[in-house]
């Protein structure tokens, strides 16, 4: 989306901030639509029985690359301020640089080979998107799955708030903490791939779930007079939710590739998707 980049050089601000929120939206739109598409081709393409250490790996190198470049973007926006430029003119040139790199996703992506998909005939979507729903299996992943994004959106986009405005710390802090916890994600990925794919991916969310629950309720013990013993609770909650949400991932969507029918996954995706 080079939009965002190029709209502060040639929009006033309010404009531009119109057609940065447009663009996000088609962005989120078309991102679904891909990543039901990237599902159903990842149920043809990877092996049942490696499926957990494959995606848990791939999940594992897009955190270590997401975790760095965040970091570098964070840096070349912090030193463009103190050079005395304004910070929207680095934020557009990570705009542009992410529209740029995405182009080059394509281009790899377009020579991984692909079997040619059976077409359906007399395919109806209100049939389809019903079908999934005859399973029992299906039903209470839906439960679930609709459950924990409930818990995730509803809590974590105010947990920075939080940090920043009712405990009042510093920018360095909340940076580091969130740091711990793509740490802690990323060193329990693999760990949970290979236990999912051994002891099975119920067990890993019957494990996990409820420690990510309990992360969030030690969130109401923060206060407190002593400020060491808050930052080294907070601390601990984050390595908590970095850890349950490695294996909460990789557990439902192996439960889910394991539901869905090779040739007739998309319904699948697409309800749990919708559900989410």
């Amino acid at each position: 989306l080079p939009a965002p980049g190029l709209a502060p050089f040639w929009l006033c601000p309010q404009h531009a901030l119109w057609l940065l929120m447009a663009t996000l939206g088609v962005y989120s739109v078309w991102a679904t639509v891909s990543g039901l598409a990237w599902n159903a081709w990842m149920r043809t393409l990877v092996p049942d029985r490696i499926r957990g250490r494959v995606f848990s790996r791939r999940l594992w190198t897009m955190g270590v690359v997401g975790m760095l470049l965040s970091l570098v973007g964070a840096l070349a926006v912090d030193g463009w301020a103190q050079a005395g430029q304004p910070r929207w003119m680095a934020l557009a040139a990570l705009f542009s640089a992410g529209a740029v790199a995405g182009l080059a996703g394509v281009f790899f992506l377009n020579r991984i080979p692909e079997q040619p998909t059976p077409r359906a005939e007399g395919f109806k979507l209100g049939r389809a998107l019903k079908t999934p729903f005859q399973e029992r299996g299906f039903r209470r992943l839906i439960v679930f799955s609709g459950a924990w994004s409930f818990a995730t959106n509803l809590a974590l986009p105010f947990i920075t708030v939080y940090m920043l405005s009712a405990l009042k710390l510093s920018f360095l802090l909340v940076m580091a903490f969130t740091v711990a916890s793509q740490l802690a994600n990323l060193a329990f990925l693999n760990i949970w791939g290979r236990v999912a794919d051994r002891f099975g991916n119920k067990a890993v969310l019957y494990l996990c779930t409820p420690v990510f629950s309990l992360s969030l309720l030690l969130w109401t013990f923060t206060v407190s007079e002593q400020q060491w013993l808050s930052l080294a609770l907070i601390a601990l909650i984050h390595v908590m939710n970095g850890m349950a949400t490695a294996a909460i991932e990789v557990a439902n969507d192996n439960l889910l590739f394991q539901l869905s029918p090779r040739q007739k996954s998309n319904p699948y995706f697409g309800n749990e998707a919708l559900a989410n």
